[in-house]
């Protein structure tokens, strides 16, 4: 077990935990977008901006954004068979993958997402 100073309430938010004072609880996540090959790269920055914003909007705060490249994919999706690849790392309340997957889910550019939480 790990020993914590309970009187900083900022500690506890730094792990994931829950702050003493009734705040919400913060949890590291990881969004991976599969984004089509059709749209220009000014259209896919565009893209990953929208999807910071929401992020932001929805109360989480966006920690790095890695570029994977253009790779094939396993298998065809809307007939393709390549895409870019983007990872974004951000913390945010429990509440916000899901508020940020229903708006991205009908994102023309966006193949196939998927946002997991992180260890922490």
């Amino acid at each position: 077990m790990i020993a914590r100073d309970t009187t900083d309430p900022y500690s506890l938010l730094e792990s994931g935990g829950q702050c003493p004072q009734g705040g919400t609880t913060v949890n590291q996540y990881e969004l991976a977008l599969v984004l089509s090959t059709k749209i220009e790269d000014e259209d896919r920055a565009a893209a990953l901006e929208k999807i910071q914003g929401y992020i932001t909007r929805f109360g989480g705060t966006v920690k790095d954004i890695e570029d994977g490249g253009r790779k094939k994919l396993a298998y065809e999706i809307q007939k393709e068979k390549e895409g870019y690849y983007s990872f974004i790392h951000f913390e945010a309340p429990a509440t916000t993958p899901a508020e940020v997957e229903s708006r991205v889910r009908i994102m023309e550019p966006v193949l196939r997402y998927l946002c997991v939480r992180q260890d922490a």
